[in-house]
């Protein structure tokens, strides 16, 4: 039996990394984060300064290194393009599911029900989002998931170096985003001590565990403070304090807004939450109430906390799959069906809309040929199985199912809808191949006016110049700059002298100044349009170009 489950889990990676991998560099890096952390990684490269991150020039230190790092890794086997950026991402969304799994396996001792939580992990859309978005968030979680995992291996007596990795796997997490990975390993331990009422007894092996901890998560902060000490103040107050407790990022939102999120997200398993979740506080599985008070503590806690994004809680969902899964072994016939038809209710819905969305063109959708195509294809065999096998099944498994061909169907045709929809993705990959395409000239210049775009360089060797106006995207940290360099291709127009200098490069040379369409050019700068007569429409934007 262990063997078949094993086999099951194993033909379920295949599919899952197939799905995951398949097409992942047909679409541009998207703006802004993944196009950030694309960037940042790529000057790392070229630069061969792994201890200083950089954007368009600028030192950013608003997230610890290893990100970067895997990224850069990536770029450095398959190259500086859109599948170097996302290939350790794919990777890590495989990892955490083959996580999932032991774990479960490790404390339910029921491989059937681990099998179970790890599609029901992949089947929560947040989880994939994070996969499909170069971001420091499902690297956290992998390294999270992992150091769980091992530490539940030496509590059941598996070996002393578990423990050291559960400590490594901490000091990981802190390079990839500071302390809130503690919050999530520590937060685990300290609840499965207290509900199961075991001692917390400290070992040499736990001293030496921490110290190893210290240096592998703090090496990139000691060397950093040693070079630039005033940063040890900007990482204290402004990137841990102001995001706690202030507006400063504009990221504040209520206290109830991770709930929305989760009702969201969890379609179409929070039925069973509505349906049967009385029986979770009923529960008298220690196991079960590590998991359920651990995340309703993160989420309040996170709730708490001003700054809220919705991938802060992403750590937290491997647990509540399992919740889900243990919740659906004991749920009803009445509730297993109403969630298929809810999965039935999305297929039709997402099919449907390709092809009204084909035949009716939308200003700024395109749907291709090749997704409605997949998608139909897909649909047909669905129904040919579903109505063949499983339509009077009342099985979990069913579910599981249907919502990992849902999430398979989405991913595989959605690459072809991101590869022809720029505006909706966000992604300046076209605009720079149109610039690329215009007749070569040493002197060719790109200008970004007014706005933050961090994807262009990647894409081009062409000069890239942002133009700093009024708009707070384009407003840099450069207290820590060591010298004025960075003011070459940093042009802050609001000065006089700057703006003349902006003029003067727009004489001479190929030029080409990207607009946002909302705002238009400022009467000031009505010389671009002199200098530059030629535009091309792109979407929210408008090139002008000579």
């Amino acid at each position: 039996m262990m063997l078949k489950q094993n086999k099951h889990f194993l033909l379920f990676a295949v599919l899952v990394t197939f799905v995951l991998f398949f097409n992942l560099g047909a679409w541009g890096v998207a703006e802004t984060s993944e196009a950030r952390y694309a960037e940042i990684s790529r000057e790392m490269l070229l630069s061969n300064n792994y201890l200083y991150p950089k954007l368009l020039g600028v030192y950013h230190f608003h997230k610890p290194p290893v990100t970067y790092y895997l990224t850069v890794l990536g770029y450095q086997i398959f190259g500086i393009n859109e599948f170097g950026a996302r290939f350790f991402l794919q990777l890590a969304v495989v990892i955490q599911l083959l996580l999932v799994y032991k774990i479960v396996d490790l404390l339910y001792k029921n491989r059937k029900l681990a099998l179970y939580a790890a599609i029901c992990y992949f089947t929560i859309p947040i989880v994939l989002m994070a996969g499909r978005n170069l971001t420091t968030d499902i690297y956290l979680t992998t390294f999270i998931i992992a150091g769980v995992f091992h530490w539940l291996s030496y509590i059941h007596h598996k070996g002393n170096y578990h423990l050291y990795l559960y400590y490594l796997f901490m000091g990981i997490s802190f390079e990839t985003k500071g302390p809130v990975g503690l919050l999530f390993l520590l937060s685990f331990v300290i609840i499965y001590r207290t509900v199961l009422k075991e001692r917390f007894k400290i070992t040499m092996h736990h001293v030496l565990g921490f110290i190893l901890f210290i240096v592998v998560g703090g090496l990139w902060y000691f060397l950093l403070i040693y070079n630039k000490p005033e940063v040890l103040d900007y990482f204290i107050i402004k990137q841990t304090v102001s995001r706690i407790a202030s507006k400063s990022f504009h990221r504040d939102q209520p206290f109830w807004f991770y709930l929305p999120i989760l009702l969201g997200v969890l379609f179409p398993y929070v039925i069973s939450f509505f349906a049967s979740g009385k029986k979770l506080w009923k529960i008298n599985n220690r196991v079960d109430k590590v998991l359920l008070w651990n995340t309703v503590i993160i989420i309040v806690i996170f709730s708490s906390i001003v700054t809220k994004r919705i991938f802060y809680i992403l750590p937290a969902f491997w647990m509540i799959a399992i919740l889900i899964v243990r919740l659906l072994s004991f749920t009803s016939d009445r509730v297993i069906k109403a969630m298929k038809i809810a999965y039935i209710s999305l297929i039709l819905i997402y099919a449907m809309a390709c092809v009204v969305l084909y035949f009716y063109k939308v200003e700024t959708i395109t749907i291709p040929l090749t997704q409605l195509v997949l998608v139909l294809i897909a649909l047909i065999l669905f129904l040919i199985v579903y109505f063949k096998f499983f339509k009077s099944v009342r099985k979990p498994g069913v579910v599981y199912g249907m919502g990992l061909f849902f999430f398979s169907m989405v991913l595989v045709s959605g690459t072809f809808f991101m590869k022809n929809n720029r505006d909706a993705l966000n992604s300046f990959k076209p605009i720079v191949a149109f610039i690329e395409q215009q007749p070569a000239d040493s002197d060719k210049k790109i200008f970004a006016f007014d706005f933050l775009i961090n994807s262009i360089p990647f894409y081009t060797n062409s000069e890239f110049y942002t133009v700093n106006y009024l708009h707070d995207t384009v407003v840099r940290e450069i207290e820590f700059q060591a010298n004025d360099k960075y003011k070459n291709h940093l042009i802050n127009v609001y000065l006089k002298s700057e703006a003349d200098r902006f003029k003067e490069l727009l004489d001479s040379g190929a030029n080409y100044v990207l607009v946002k369409k909302k705002y238009g050019v400022y009467p000031p700068f009505n010389f671009i349009k002199e200098k530059l007569p030629h535009t091309k429409d792109f979407g929210k934007w408008v090139l002008y170009y000579n």
